[in-house]
């Protein structure tokens, strides 16, 4: 995929292989990626290359949202039958009417990566993949209609550009090869550079509000419904997920940079905020919520900060700490601009019994409590002990030295 520019940020890659000779169910779920090969396919030995992009300068339909990663893929060999994708997203699905503010969005292998909306596609009530057959590839994504034709505040408008559609000379000549007129491609190094993602002009009859609030909570799986088609409906509000992780940082011996970060609930963006810290340790399980309101504010509030005679100091980077959810929009690929930070010290000697120190999170529904829980290190245990065992050295010198002494005046 050579004709990937650099504005893209690449989180991961994976190579499958497909025999054809029989059905394959391929999973990729540490991305938010799925594929489904159906018998007879694809010919012997076809491989179906997957970058998963974090980011990018992607342009969006007009009054669209990117609500899941972006997908580069590509195929060895001509399909002989169409796959079937299934794509990650961080919408709240609960009602069978928000289905259908779910688009499948196709755009080049080459900047500008201008996205179309594709026909087709399924999403089901309480389940957090959306899936579609397809017998072309490019870069594959899902977005969500908005009722107003406004975007939130990571998309901006470009005006005078009609959408190309599917199949259009535009387009074309930069998806996978699949026989279709298609070729392959090939992946660049990572970059990372800001992500900027665009809205352009798109016909779209079905718009529906979207509430892009902050969280990521955990969408219900016992849903009996059946799969449902996207199909035009009323004006339905959804809800975009979020989630939060803390991680810790080592600084020094006995002090830590403990950091809460929060990104949209995409298994593509947690996989990215770990890589990008590969050394942090992480405290506790993911938190997912979501926010109040629109537009609303995430508050921690430290709820019992340790006395000067733990040892302890915990001591936040920045009052009030507050993490907008404009700011988690705008910048999807940067967490650090959507991340609170706090430095926690163990003071040696006498920080001796472990910390745990509750933090409240308020603006969400339901409100949270996580937990910093650090250890205190051996280290200073130890240098207790060792300033003890050098005291006690000292103190047998000074004795022995002082009968030295006093036996040379009984000998004289």
């Amino acid at each position: 995929m050579d004709s990937l520019d650099s504005s893209v940020i690449i989180a991961g890659q994976k190579l499958f292989i497909l025999q054809g000779d029989r059905s394959d169910s391929l999973q990729w779920e540490k991305y938010g990626f799925r594929l489904e090969c159906p018998h007879g396919a694809v010919s012997k030995d076809t491989e179906v290359a997957v970058t998963a992009l974090a980011g990018g300068n992607f342009k969006v339909p007009k009054g669209t949202v990117l609500v899941s990663a972006v997908y580069a893929i590509s195929v060895s060999k001509a399909l002989l039958k169409p796959l079937v994708i299934e794509l990650q997203h961080c919408v709240d699905l609960r009602k069978t009417s928000q289905t259908g503010c779910l688009k499948f969005v196709r755009a080049p292998l080459k900047s500008p990566y201008q996205f179309s909306i594709v026909e087709g596609g399924s999403f089901r009530v309480g389940k957090r993949y959306g899936s579609i057959k397809r017998e072309q590839f490019s870069c594959m994504g899902i977005v969500a209609e908005m009722s107003n034709g406004d975007t939130p505040s990571d998309s901006e408008s470009e005006e005078g550009y009609e959408t190309p559609p599917e199949g259009s000379t535009d387009d074309t000549h930069n998806d996978s090869g699949n026989g279709a007129g298609e070729t392959s491609e090939r992946t660049p190094p990572p970059i990372n550079t800001g992500l900027f993602q665009e809205s352009v002009t798109a016909d779209s009859n079905q718009k529906v509000k979207v509430e892009s609030t902050f969280g990521a909570s955990n969408v219900s799986n016992e849903s009996t419904e059946d799969e449902v088609k996207q199909k035009p409906n009323e004006d339905k509000g959804v809800t975009l997920l979020y989630t939060g992780m803390m991680y810790h940082e080592k600084k020094e011996v006995n002090q830590w940079m403990t950091t809460f970060s929060v990104v949209r609930d995409l298994e593509v963006l947690q996989q990215y905020l770990v890589n990008e810290h590969p050394e942090a340790e992480k405290d506790g399980p993911i938190v997912s919520f979501k926010y109040n309101q629109p537009d609303c504010i995430l508050q921690l509030c430290l709820q019992d900060t340790p006395s000067l005679e733990s040892g302890w100091t915990v001591h936040p980077d920045q009052s009030p700490m507050q993490i907008c959810q404009c700011v988690v929009d705008k910048f999807i690929d940067n967490p650090m601009c959507s991340s609170i930070h706090i430095s926690v010290y163990a003071k040696p000697g006498i920080a001796k019994d472990p910390l745990h120190c509750p933090i409240k999170l308020t603006g969400i529904d339901p409100s949270k409590i996580v937990y910093i829980n650090r250890t205190p290190p051996l280290l200073s245990m130890n240098s207790t002990s060792s300033s003890s065992s050098t005291a006690s050295i000292s103190q047998t010198r000074r004795e022995t030295e002082e009968g030295m002494v006093d036996i040379n005046i009984i000998t004289h």
